[in-house]
């Protein structure tokens, strides 16, 4: 292994100083040897320029560089030099390394309040809590307001038999294929959970009413007849600030 590189005094100047250019140090053209070679202020220099370590000694970037040229030379000489898999594996290592650095850096000159933290549990209470809800299946046949007896009559009817058809043991989500004219039958009737106050007052009477698994009545809404099913109902859930508060603080981090 070549000896260690052999330095000037000048070396232990910051490397913030050396930028400012060689002449003004009152370098020698020769800063350091190793291995029989001369580095010269100007390599030196533009290799701490490239580096941007304004806080490195002249020494600490004389070893650096001594290292740097001794890896290339022992590269070029196996043959990696120009081989161009090897040659992006290096630079992506070496951004990746400089990445790495700086955000380590950056984390570590960051700090979060414990209000940032409350400000953002607050904000999110929505996605974080949830009032009692209640899922339901529906078939609806739509109506307008105006309509006749005669066509609510028919659509009464219609349902009624659906209905019975359920009492009998057919499925509610094939009769809401078939029958329902509403945007979840696709789906088998499913509505998206809802909480008290957020629906028909209407629909909501009726499954107030409802055992879980108990089909309704014909029932008259806004937009038409419906059969409600209850299907499920979600307890109230409430997340403790404490349980998220540190997975809320990496996020703001």
């Amino acid at each position: 292994m070549p000896a260690s590189p052999t330095l000037p005094p000048m070396a232990s100047v910051a490397a913030a100083l050396l930028l400012s250019g060689c002449a003004t140090l009152g370098a020698p053209d020769a800063v350091a040897t190793f291995a029989s070679r001369s580095v010269e202020c100007s390599e030196l220099q533009a290799y701490a320029r490239e580096q941007g370590d304004a806080d490195a000694t002249a020494s600490d970037l004389v070893e650096r560089y001594v290292v740097d040229q001794m890896l290339a030379a022992e590269a070029r000489r196996i043959g990696l030099a120009r081989d161009p898999e090897t040659v992006g594996r290096m630079r992506a290592a070496r951004r990746d390394t400089l990445l790495e650095a700086s955000e380590a850096q950056l984390a570590g000159d960051l700090t979060v309040s414990e209000e940032d933290v409350a400000a953002l549990y607050e904000a999110r209470a929505n996605d974080l809590n949830r009032p009692e809800q209640v899922v339901t299946r529906i078939i609806l046949r739509k109506l307008p307001a105006n309509a006749s007896r005669r066509a609510v009559a028919a659509e009464a009817e219609r349902l009624r038999d659906v209905q019975a058809q359920f009492l009998s043991g057919v499925a509610f989500a094939d009769l809401a294929v078939q029958h329902s004219e509403h945007p979840s039958a696709s789906i088998g009737g499913t509505m998206e959970p809802w909480a008290r106050g957020e629906v028909d007052p209407a629909l909501q009477r009726v499954v107030d009413g409802l055992e879980r698994g108990e089909v309704s009545g014909v029932v008259r809404l806004a937009d038409g007849l419906a059969l409600i099913l209850l299907e499920d109902s979600l307890t109230a859930r409430k997340v403790p600030f404490a349980d998220v508060a540190v997975e809320l603080r990496g996020e703001l981090l």
